[in-house]
């Protein structure tokens, strides 16, 4: 109904006044604005910058030095470092439970298709399974995405977005309206906000980008690792 619309407009004009009151972002200076990430590499490099980092992993083009692999620990990962592929596992862009140097050469040979880059990553066993991901809207600006992740991303379409810039709080109010606040304890929860907290730092201060996610994030009390990305 009109009436409703014009609510609408309006609580959503009252919300924009109240967050920019509340930015705890530091001042842009454009002169400083990271670099664009134009690789895997310069992607894993620039969310480390800011606390997000990746499993350990080895990055191998050749079968030369696929022996690498095994200073990871059995089982590791293989994956394609296309960044702009979605929904890699579905497409056999990602190789789960290698647990030798002759599957790890085969798994180079089939991901080799999508980039000549393949990383190998150590398998992570602990921790919740997050997505978060920030993405820049032409016209409403940057707003991120909190909920399940890992294979439970698509199962339960579990997602609360925040406008961003937003406070701490504001980002824990998102995550208490997911299903995925009902598997966190306080210190999970508070590791989570964090890395959203750094999620948007780097957003806002990278040149260029208008995508991330990060999916799985695996959070427990202590850390949060990043163990897949896109970008766009």
């Amino acid at each position: 109904y009109p009436n409703e619309i014009a609510q609408t407009l309006g609580s959503l004009g009252r919300a924009k006044k109240r967050l920019d009151k509340n930015i705890e972002v530091e001042t842009i200076n454009e002169e400083t604005l990271n670099q664009y990430p134009e690789t895997y590499l310069k992607l894993t490099e620039l969310l480390e910058k800011y606390g997000l980092a990746s499993p350990r992993e080895v990055l191998l083009s050749s079968a030369d030095e696929i022996a690498k692999v095994e200073d990871l620990g059995w089982p590791v990962i293989a994956k394609t470092t296309d960044l702009r592929l979605l929904h890699k596992a579905k497409i056999g862009a990602v190789i789960q439970d290698i647990t030798s140097i002759e599957q790890a050469k085969e798994a180079l040979g089939k991901l080799k298709e999508w980039d000549p880059l393949v990383v190998f990553q150590e398998k992570i066993k602990e921790g919740v399974e997050v997505i978060i991901g920030a993405h820049k809207d032409p016209l409403w600006g940057w707003y991120m995405a909190v909920g399940m992740g890992g294979s439970l991303s698509d199962t339960y379409d579990d997602r609360s977005y925040i406008f961003l810039p937003a406070t701490k709080s504001q980002m824990l109010q998102a995550l208490t309206r997911t299903k995925l606040a009902k598997l966190l304890d306080a210190g999970k929860s508070a590791s989570l906000v964090d890395a959203m907290y750094k999620l948007q730092q780097c957003v806002l201060t990278t040149n260029g980008i208008t995508e991330i996610e990060i999916n799985p994030l695996f959070v427990s009390d202590k850390k949060v690792i990043a163990a897949d990305l896109k970008r766009a």
